[in-house]
């Protein structure tokens, strides 16, 4: 398997708002979960479970524990990516599913959709994009 990259659009690169945001702890956990998006099968496990259900029907998704992220990107606490993620979630950046898994109910973050033709539409870029535009717009009032 070859290595997997995040590709920033240069209208993000360019905007403002997103600028803003990509030095926030928001976007570390973004960029954290993202890293983890289910693209190939695993065989078996939880893994698998995501890439039947979500990537082959063209969304990106990813899951992983949120103790851990806090832990490995130097953050407060479990509750503070909880916190963290439900803001994103508010905005539009990610958006939240519950899957079912030994007994638990799994939370799964969707960043965007994929699919040949288009290549990756992330749910985050068209945010930001769309702020942007309407700080656009209000410029001009």
């Amino acid at each position: 398997m070859s290595e997997q990259f995040l590709k920033i659009p240069f209208s993000a690169a360019r905007n403002k708002e997103y600028l803003k945001w990509a030095g926030t702890s928001e976007a570390k956990v973004w960029q954290y979960l993202a890293s983890y998006i289910v693209r190939e099968s695993n065989g078996s496990g939880f893994g698998n479970v995501l890439h039947k259900k979500y990537h082959r029907n063209g969304l990106l998704v990813a899951r992983w524990n949120q103790k851990d992220i806090a832990k490995n990107i130097g953050l407060r606490s479990k509750g503070h990516i909880s916190d963290l993620l439900n803001s994103m979630v508010s905005k539009g950046i990610l958006k939240k599913h519950s899957e079912p898994w030994n007994g638990k109910k799994l939370n799964v973050y969707e960043f965007g959709t994929y699919d040949k033709k288009n290549g990756e539409s992330w749910h985050a870029f068209v945010h930001f994009k769309e702020l942007n535009d309407e700080k656009t717009l209000e410029d001009f009032k």
